[in-house]
């Protein structure tokens, strides 16, 4: 069952399970329902975020969000088509998350924590627990932890081959492929960057 993968866990077993167990029909549905509305709501957070950039380029919502869905269904048709592709980027951009986290931890002890928290969280939350935030110090030794925990473990699952990322189809969970294509998105991201910047019109814009 395990070896089926995520995507085999989630349509085909669990599917089958259901079929064959009282009730099934109600907690299949009831299951795919909240499995559906989580996916849904990762989708709406990611589209906005993608969306907010083009409109402090100028561009309406509208057509904001045109560009920003074509974008998604370019990229994620690669995933939707091959279930290889599918199991690498869930697990790339999985453990991205925990690079995400520790470029913010940076950047919010470079600014100042108590900085941070006293003129831009604080006066516009409504939840006042300070200690919250200042956990984001400790943010550089969970990621180290953690991330040199998941190289460890992936790196075990090819000896001697870590390193490799291509064929993907071969490679798929080594700590080579993850690297290769954080730096890529970085490099784009890099690019876009001064492009976006000079492009900006929103009144927020920072000199």
């Amino acid at each position: 069952v395990m070896k089926s993968g995520a995507n085999g866990l989630t349509f085909v077993n669990l599917t089958n399970l259901f079929a064959n167990t009282a009730g099934g029909f109600v907690m299949a549905a009831l299951f795919f329902i909240a499995l559906f509305s989580a996916a849904a709501s990762s989708v709406i957070g990611m589209m906005e975020l993608g969306c907010r950039n083009l409109m402090d380029m100028g561009f309406t919502r509208t057509k904001g969000t045109i560009y920003t869905t074509i974008v998604f269904i370019i990229v994620g048709s690669w995933s939707a088509l091959d279930n290889m592709i599918f199991e690498n980027q869930d697990m790339v951009w999985g453990v991205g998350l925990l690079m995400v986290g520790l470029l913010y931890a940076i950047a919010a002890l470079k600014y100042g924590v108590e900085k941070l928290w006293e003129e831009d969280i604080k006066p516009c939350s409504d939840m006042k627990v300070k200690w919250l935030w200042t956990v984001i110090k400790f943010f550089p030794i969970q990621f180290a932890l953690v991330w040199g925990w998941w190289v460890y473990q992936s790196a075990t699952w090819y000896p001697g081959e870590w390193f490799k990322f291509w064929p993907l189809q071969k490679y798929p969970y080594t700590p080579g492929v993850m690297v290769v294509e954080w730096v890529l998105l970085a490099v784009i991201l890099i690019s876009l960057n001064g492009i976006m910047s000079k492009n900006l019109v929103h009144a927020n814009k920072l000199d």
